[in-house]
């Protein structure tokens, strides 16, 4: 191939994908409940298995999605073959493979930004996630209204983690990481999370359990210190997204449940590293939110704002925390109020900040950011292997919880 044919061709690609960003703004997931498709006709035969890799991916189909990526990103002549390069290497990374990333980063001759963390991880013992039972429930404890505290054992030593989503691996605080005697490596990586990114180190744990699930030898990130106050550490999506759970926010009760395949479920949660949620609108608009269960906040962007129009935007000094920003304050735009619907339950929001910030996930333009403060009044399942959430706050649910399996 020439270099003018090469350079041809990997600009017709960038004007295609960028197409398809757009048209994914519009579709989804369609009645055969698949997550969201791609127009890929007129695209060449590797590009069509790039896409359908994405789809895979989002679906928690990861050894599909990096089977079908590992021919497109050793290809190194194909205009594909970095961006397959770097979704296979996140799809390793984010798995705990980390031998596949050196193996993979030899194989191309291509480093991630993340390879020096992957040999850091790859010299420890394996890591493992267990649950040692069906189903189990323990108490939280609320800060902020919406965080979701909890005790977990680490090391033999008792601690405060957050659930989090928004963070894409479990995270300690520096100071625990010195309690326990860790050895902790200086990365050079910046971690992006759904409300920011910073600069971390890196260590591992050798045994932290929290209700039913234990970990061993379990990759984290280390942070100088937490915003909040009495918080020693986050569980990360790198955990979240391999079980069940559901949080009953009047009664302060978490359940961790196994996973059991269900394909009836509506799939409308999504993602590797950073999840998104899909949520109606009261006025059958559908957004597409980041769902960062450790912040307090919910924010919209332009694109909520284009996409819901005409809204009721006012000003107002705008307060949010977030476990690795802290407080946030600032005078800015926001929606005055919104309706959100979900199962026929009326979710009503008030003040919401207008944000800057746009991202996108595989392609698809996210319309915000969203915590848990929208399910406080009910119970939310988050069940990410099924890519599905549900909520329902009726006073006869809350009933029938109240005499479901005591705390252990």
């Amino acid at each position: 191939m020439s270099l003018f044919s090469f350079k041809i061709r990997l600009y017709l690609l960038f004007l295609i994908t960028t197409n398809l960003k757009a048209q994914t703004t519009t579709v989804w997931y369609n009645h055969s409940n698949h997550p969201f498709w791609f127009d890929t006709t007129r695209l060449d035969k590797p590009t069509r298995h790039y896409f359908k890799a994405m789809e895979l991916a989002l679906v928690n189909q990861f050894t599909q999605s990096a089977a079908m990526l590992y021919p497109l990103a050793i290809d190194t002549i194909n205009p594909i073959a970095k961006p397959a390069q770097s979704q296979l290497a996140l799809l390793y990374f984010f798995q705990n493979q980390f031998q596949n990333v050196l193996d993979l980063t030899q194989k191309t001759k291509s480093k991630p930004a993340f390879y020096t963390d992957a040999l850091f991880f790859n010299d420890r013992p394996k890591s493992l996630l267990t649950l040692k039972n069906v189903s189990y429930t323990v108490p939280f404890v609320l800060r902020h209204k919406s965080l979701i505290v909890v005790e977990v054992l680490i090391q033999g030593r008792r601690k405060k983690f957050v659930l989090d989503t928004g963070f894409s691996r479990t995270a300690i605080s520096r100071l625990l990481a010195n309690e326990l005697g860790l050895v902790v490596y200086e990365s050079n990586s910046t971690v992006s999370t759904a409300t920011g990114s910073t600069q971390v180190a890196i260590s591992s744990i050798k045994h932290l359990e929290f209700g039913n699930v234990l970990l061993e030898n379990w990759p984290v990130y280390c942070y100088s210190s937490f915003p909040l106050r009495h918080i020693d550490g986050v569980i990360g999506l790198d955990v979240l997204r391999q079980i069940s759970y559901t949080v009953n926010f009047p009664q302060t009760r978490l359940t961790i449940e196994k996973t059991v395949a269900d394909s009836s479920l509506t799939k409308n949660l999504f993602g590797l590293s950073m999840p998104m949620m899909a949520i109606q609108v009261a006025n059958d608009q559908r957004l597409d939110v980041f769902y960062d269960s450790g912040s307090d906040g919910f924010d919209l962007n332009k694109n909520a704002i284009t996409k819901l129009k005409p809204l009721p935007i006012g000003r107002k000094l705008i307060v949010i925390r977030g476990i690795n920003k802290g407080i946030s304050i600032r005078l800015g735009k926001r929606v005055k109020h919104l309706n959100l619907t979900h199962d026929g339950y009326l979710l009503s929001c008030k003040n919401i900040p207008i944000s800057t910030r746009e991202d996108d996930v595989f392609s698809i333009p996210t319309t915000g950011i969203m915590g848990n403060r929208p399910f406080r009044k009910g119970l939310l399942r988050i069940d990410f292997p099924n890519n599905h959430y549900s909520y329902e706050a009726t006073p006869s649910l809350l009933q029938k919880t109240a005499s479901a399996k005591p705390v252990q």
